[in-house]
């Protein structure tokens, strides 16, 4: 990564009571998806990153105060340039990277802007060391967002398909957010959003009833998953 003294937090930031959305950075019709997010990618992250990572379609780099300090070596890689980047690249083509180059990779919430999505997993497979991780996050049942580069959607199932497929071993795929989250999310993108409403969707998640709907439902109605493969 280079000029690691320039790097400002984005999308999220780092307090005393752990990491919390930037409000500065982020809409306020994300504001819950990114809570959702953040909350689950923050432990994923920081179980399996390790060793040389790349960070794939990182634009600012948002998760590196999240890693920097768990792993050896950091190389990001984007189609539109920055400072941070070492390389500008389309992760539609192949990907001008040696093989076996890297111990971690993480790719998220870029891949449903991929035209070539097999193509990409494939390249995924080619740059991890044996026993290397991709971490992979993606949204689900989310609006059409970034028109006309957001492509499509994948279920759990396509997603492991295609891992295996690239000769990669699914050891970990989880949702987050359900049911219920999917419905706060879209009210957040109409007129209910504000200050308000974000703090009654934190007051209501954190009921029994409203984590039993999400358990009974979250597979059905996922919000996004958060993949983990190791390279075979």
């Amino acid at each position: 990564m280079k000029n690691t003294t320039q790097w400002i937090p984005t999308k999220i930031l780092s307090t005393r009571n752990g990491y919390v959305i930037n409000s500065d950075f982020v809409s306020k019709s994300s504001l819950i998806i990114a809570t959702l997010q953040v909350e689950s990618y923050i432990p994923l992250i920081k179980r399996h990153a390790k060793g040389g990572l790349l960070d794939c379609g990182c634009m600012k780099v948002p998760f590196y105060e999240v890693y920097h300090d768990i792993v050896s070596e950091i190389y990001c890689i984007d189609i539109t340039p920055n400072e941070h980047l070492d390389l500008v690249a389309d992760l539609n083509e192949p990907l001008p990277l040696e093989s076996d180059s890297f111990d971690t990779i993480l790719f998220t919430d870029v891949l449903q802007y991929i035209t070539k999505p097999d193509q990409l997993f494939f390249e995924f497979s080619r740059l991890l060391r044996p026993g290397g991780k991709l971490i992979l996050t993606i949204p689900f049942l989310y609006n059409i967002h970034d028109a006309p580069s957001d492509l499509q959607r994948f279920t759990e199932f396509a997603l492991r398909k295609k891992c295996e497929e690239a000769n990669m071993k699914v050891i970990e795929l989880d949702i987050y957010g359900g049911l219920p989250d999917v419905f706060f999310d879209l009210l957040n993108k109409s007129k209910f959003s504000g200050p308000v409403f974000i703090k009654f969707f934190n007051w209501v998640r954190k009921t029994k009833k409203y984590q039993r709907l999400r358990e009974l439902n979250d597979r059905k109605f996922p919000l996004g998953y958060n993949l983990v493969a190791e390279k075979i």
